[in-house]
């Protein structure tokens, strides 16, 4: 999604620019919903070899004159780009951009994306709220993320759901994850819950429910960088990653809360199976509290081995 907003300020700095989107039947409704008819999409699935000749004839017969392949790891990004008259890889570009920088692994993603794709970087205050809904009708949750050290167990996603039930009594609440286990608190808390899927219908239902959604709660998750792309009032629950890493510049719409221990420090320990950084923030019992919502910080440190929560 950061690469999708990153292409999208592209498009606005070259508005008579035709787009082409290589992508998967899983991320096209993402594709579509952001980029809005921006984009020619070619749509491959590895279970159809019939998607890939078509794409494969498109790019062929009408040659883009440069080739992206952002944040992709893998080969398909790179065989794609090289259709293109000249290509742009990531990865060079990622590994130079390292070597340049002293203070690379505290760069801003968005800003690392602009300039991959040429655009300016935007201004380096940030922009941002700390106003919540009123009365939302609404909520929807997303305790999960890729990593342990940003996913809500589920005693602490149960004390999620009880705070926001306590503080808008009114509101609708939904559940949304891929993990099954989380349906247990949903059900134990009368709460739908949707369960993610590595398929296009559940990617579209995801959608209509942020959109849907008066307020967003989310852990640093592909749903909370999602819900940010479409301008969704958001609560967004930082633990181990900086935020000014991972939030847009001209972030707006937004509460994040971060504990003020964790204030401008990135820990990459990927060992970490008990975020408790993320846990301390059901400490209060007014969880949305002044002093957990976060506040850009000057001086960033970066720990790679260790618990900088415990201090070892």
């Amino acid at each position: 999604m950061q690469a999708l907003q990153a292409i999208l300020r592209f498009s606005d700095k070259h508005p008579n620019c035709r787009l082409n989107v290589v992508t998967s039947p899983q991320l096209s409704p993402y594709v579509g919903a952001l980029l809005r008819g921006k984009c020619i999409m070619h749509i491959v699935s590895h279970k159809n070899p019939i998607s890939v000749i078509r794409t494969l004839f498109s790019l062929g017969i009408n040659r883009a004159d440069l080739g992206f392949n952002p944040w992709s790891s893998g080969n398909d990004g790179l065989f794609f780009a090289s259709l293109a008259k000249s290509r742009r890889t990531f990865s060079v570009f990622w590994k130079e951009r390292a070597a340049q920088r002293r203070d690379f692994e505290r760069e801003n993603f968005h800003d690392f994306l602009n300039a991959y794709f040429g655009v300016e970087r935007e201004s380096p205050t940030w922009s941002m709220n700390h106003s919540l809904p009123e009365l939302p009708t609404e909520i929807l949750v997303c305790p999960e993320s890729s990593g342990p050290q940003r996913t809500l167990d589920l005693r602490h996603t149960l004390r999620l759901c009880e705070y926001l039930q306590s503080r808008w009594p009114d509101a609708h609440l939904i559940m949304a994850a891929a993990d099954s286990k989380y349906a247990l608190i949903a059900g134990q808390k009368d709460i739908p819950f949707l369960r993610l899927k590595k398929s296009a219908i559940s990617s579209r239902q995801l959608i209509e429910r942020i959109q849907a959604a008066d307020l967003v709660v989310a852990v640093d998750s592909g749903p909370l960088n999602i819900a940010i792309a479409m301008e969704r009032p958001v609560l967004a629950l930082f633990s181990n990653e900086l935020p000014e890493r991972v939030l847009p510049r001209n972030l707006a719409n937004a509460t994040v809360l971060r504990h003020p221990q964790m204030s401008g420090v990135s820990c990459q320990n990927a060992k970490c199976r008990e975020p408790l950084c993320l846990w301390a923030l059901f400490d209060d019992k007014d969880i949305v509290a002044t002093k957990q919502m976060w506040q850009p910080g000057i001086e960033l440190k970066v720990v790679e081995d260790g618990c900088p929560w415990l201090g070892r």
